[in-house]
């Protein structure tokens, strides 16, 4: 399709433009060939690009997590702390009270067995003036029965003996044995 009455001229620059068509035609395909390479290298790029955002959005995710879980076990140790030191005031607490009601129950059973001391002091001695008091009636009665069968002077005895028997029966019955020894 060359027209044969061009001049030799113009065949030899149609020639080079063929020859550099062709020469372009080739390095527009291994362009092509190396643009292709390139696009599905840049493809590979971005879908790595991606998935380091999409990674990198979740690392951020995780350590806001991690954070709050660090804060709420901070808040969970401190609450701990105060726990543990208000169990120790009251572990302390509870001591210094044991150790007063011990005290007060001790005062308290030495105040009973103290009261049992002086009820029973007390009922010996009511005992003991009861036996005199009899005793004494005795004496006046003789006194008086001898005085009116003679007019002698009477004889003044000394007064009895007494043991006495503390016995309890019930916890709110005080009975009293005495026995005169004569």
């Amino acid at each position: 399709m060359v027209n044969p009455n061009l001049s030799s001229a113009l065949r030899a620059d149609y020639d080079a433009l063929q020859g550099d068509l062709r020469e372009a035609t080739e390095l527009a395909s291994d362009f092509q060939k190396q643009l292709s390479g390139k696009s599905k290298e840049l493809a590979h790029l971005r879908f790595l690009f991606d998935q380091t955002r999409a990674h990198l959005a979740h690392m951020q995710d995780g350590i806001a997590a991690m954070r709050q879980e660090r804060h709420r076990l901070a808040n969970e140790a401190m609450r701990a702390m105060a726990l543990d030191a208000l169990l120790k005031r009251m572990t302390a607490e509870r001591d210094r009270l044991r150790t007063e009601l011990d005290g007060v129950l001790e005062g308290l059973a030495d105040e009973a067995a103290a009261k049992v001391l002086r009820f029973d002091e007390r009922d010996a001695r009511i005992a003991e003036l009861t036996v005199q008091v009899v005793t004494l009636k005795q004496e006046l009665a003789e006194a008086r029965r001898s005085s009116t069968q003679s007019h002698a002077p009477a004889i003044v005895r000394e007064p009895k003996t007494a043991s006495i028997e503390h016995a309890r029966r019930a916890d709110d019955d005080d009975s009293i044995e005495v026995t005169i020894a004569g």
